[in-house]
């Protein structure tokens, strides 16, 4: 707890397990600002030594502002086994001008993010909040709230306090009858089970949770915003989408998430501003459901990148409306069965495995030109099996 501060300079909280209780730590600065590290550097890496876990509560305030021009700071927070953080962490740019800062929220082991960061700029481009998780589901909701300050407490195990043994009657040397004294049983003092540290990640589950709503706020504040998975033990390096994504943004932000192995979308992705959609993953691409990036009409928004490097991409979905441009590569096969409606260029590439189409229009979408362009490559088959104008 307590404050640290140094105007537009650097500030390392480093240790081998961190927490930010009622904490302020600002490297803000006038012209831009600073840096802050929490636990470690970028991805872990970099010469500062990395935290084991790393809490930032609630009521704490992490900020490397640009208050008045420049752009903002950088913002680690990194926990190789965990990795808490629901304070308020913020990199924005300058007032007057400036783009927004770079914040990651990163572990190896159990990702708990609780609030969204802010690079947003008011006069200029938002920023980067980078998540790096090992695996990770997008649920719905904003996930869990407050974090337990409790240092913990070891289990206490059951006392046991013997009796004593009865003394039965006996009899005097005159004759008399000596009472005897009745014995005593034993007291049991009940235990207490440990109470875990706020530094221990409990059972944590093989993958990461993130409520949606974080995502959206980001997204809707003209963030951008980077999920990067990265194959860790325990996790294979998948994403999965569980829950609808979407939200009426307005600072034209980019969403990309970078799988060691797999992406799954099991629900919609709908944006009308988003600039850029970028689906990479060493392993598969599936989508079970629609993705609409409408655009603005003038085709620089709402385009669309998916890249299996090792895998295949199947879109299995209704309905894929994009406002701008369609790049879909991968090493095996490429699958597009329904209805994809684009507005500028679409390009397919196979690199061992075929390509199966179904309807593919290019139209105008929300007034843009509709006149892009299909070129479609694949070391096997090319199957077109519904309309193609």
């Amino acid at each position: 707890s307590g404050q640290l501060e140094a105007d537009s300079g650097n500030i390392g909280v480093l240790g081998e397990q961190i927490a930010l209780v009622d904490a302020t730590v600002d490297a803000s600065g006038d012209a831009g600002g600073g840096t802050v590290l929490i636990g470690g550097d970028e991805l872990g890496n970099g010469a500062v030594p990395n935290a084991a876990a790393t809490i930032i509560d609630e009521n704490s305030v992490v900020q490397a502002d640009a208050r008045d021009t420049g752009n903002g700071g950088k913002i680690v927070a990194w926990g190789t086994n965990l990795l808490r953080s629901a304070g308020q962490l913020f990199a924005r740019g300058g007032a007057n001008s400036g783009d927004g800062g770079f914040i990651e929220t990163s572990s190896l082991g159990l990702l708990d993010v609780r609030t969204t960061p802010d690079v947003s700029a008011v006069n200029g481009a938002g920023g980067l909040w980078l998540l790096d998780p090992a695996n990770i589901r997008i649920v719905a909701g904003n996930g869990l709230t407050n974090i337990d300050n409790t240092p913990g407490t070891p289990a206490i195990p059951e006392m046991i306090i013997p009796g004593t043994p009865e003394i039965p009657p006996t009899t005097g040397p005159g004759g008399e009858i000596i009472p005897g004294i009745p014995g005593t049983p034993d007291v049991i003092i009940p235990g207490t089970p440990a109470t875990p540290s706020i530094f221990s990640a409990g059972a944590a589950p093989p993958d990461s949770i993130l409520g949606v709503d974080l995502i959206t706020d980001a997204l809707t504040g003209g963030a951008n915003v980077e999920i990067r998975t990265t194959g860790n033990t325990p996790g294979d390096g998948n994403i999965t989408l569980e829950t609808f994504l979407g939200a009426n943004n307005t600072g034209n932000g980019s969403l990309s998430l970078i799988a060691d192995g797999a992406i799954n979308l099991l629900d919609t992705i709908q944006f009308p501003e988003l600039s850029n959609l970028t689906l990479t993953a060493n392993g598969d691409i599936i989508s079970n459901s629609g993705i609409f990036l409408t655009g603005d009409g003038s085709g620089s928004i709402g385009n669309l990148s998916l890249t299996s490097v090792l895998g295949e991409i199947n879109l299995a979905s209704n309905f894929i409306t994009i406002g701008g441009t369609v790049s879909i590569n991968a090493d095996g096969n490429i699958t597009v069965p329904n209805n994809l409606r684009v507005s500028g260029d679409v390009s397919a590439t196979s690199n061992q495995g075929v390509i199966s189409l179904g309807d593919l229009f290019i139209t105008t979408i929300n007034g843009s030109t509709g006149d892009g362009s299909v070129d479609v490559i694949a070391n096997g088959d090319i199957t077109v099996g519904g309309g193609l104008s």
